[in-house]
């Protein structure tokens, strides 16, 4: 928990809480304690607190400004502390798929060490190897469209009893994926709050991971 808390980034936003990294950091070696029971407590009871579900979602531009919605990509702003159990989560995971071999071996991208740049060199090395071997190629490609907005929670929940999670650390994730409420919030406006049916927030720290996992067959 004391590394998690020095590690925050001061200058990320802040979730509708109001709660920002600077307090959080600034005040880590006094809440370091009572934030380590409450995580624990929340992972024995398997339950993710509802006011750390409501999320900001805000548009950024994926390439220039643009009048069509499509070329924007929605960031979800949510609690920091709440961010704070999903670290800790976040790191005995990893761990554990990582130790047990349970992602995919080629899977480059939200992986520490690994990026796009990762798949690209893979792919320019087996085109090298098809021309040195005058052997032909074939690629396929696929995009998803809003990605992590078409997880499916119950495939989700799914995939991670295949993948070994149970008992309270599955209650848990059924908590923290369900009942999330989110709103718009564009120039100091803000829309009225609805609760999304599906999807796992992008721009939490949970978010990619568990897209790796649901996408793994």
């Amino acid at each position: 928990m004391v590394k998690i808390l020095k590690d925050l980034q001061t200058n990320k936003a802040t979730g509708p809480d109001g709660i920002n990294n600077r307090i959080l950091k600034e005040c880590s070696s006094v809440i370091c304690d009572p934030l380590s029971y409450i995580c624990n407590r929340l992972l024995r009871e398997g339950y993710f607190p509802n006011c750390w579900k409501s999320v900001h979602v805000t548009a950024i531009p994926k390439s220039g400004l643009s009048n069509e919605t499509k070329d924007y990509r929605p960031i979800s702003i949510t609690s920091n502390i709440g961010k704070i159990l999903e670290r800790v989560v976040f790191n005995k995971l990893i761990e554990f798929l990582l130790r047990n071999e349970l992602l995919y071996k080629y899977q480059a991208g939200f992986l520490e060490n690994h990026s796009t740049e990762t798949q690209l060199v893979e792919i320019y090395h087996k085109i090298c190897q098809a021309i040195e071997g005058k052997k032909g190629i074939q690629f396929v490609f696929c995009d998803y469209s809003k990605a992590f907005d078409r997880v499916w929670h119950r495939g989700l929940i799914e995939k991670l009893i295949a993948h070994g999670i149970e008992g309270s650390l599955l209650k848990w994730f059924k908590s923290y994926i369900s009942g999330r409420k989110q709103c718009v919030v564009l120039e100091n406006m803000k829309s009225e709050y609805l609760t999304p049916n599906a999807g796992v927030p992008q721009g939490s720290v949970l978010g990619p991971l568990l897209f790796l996992i649901y996408i793994r067959t």
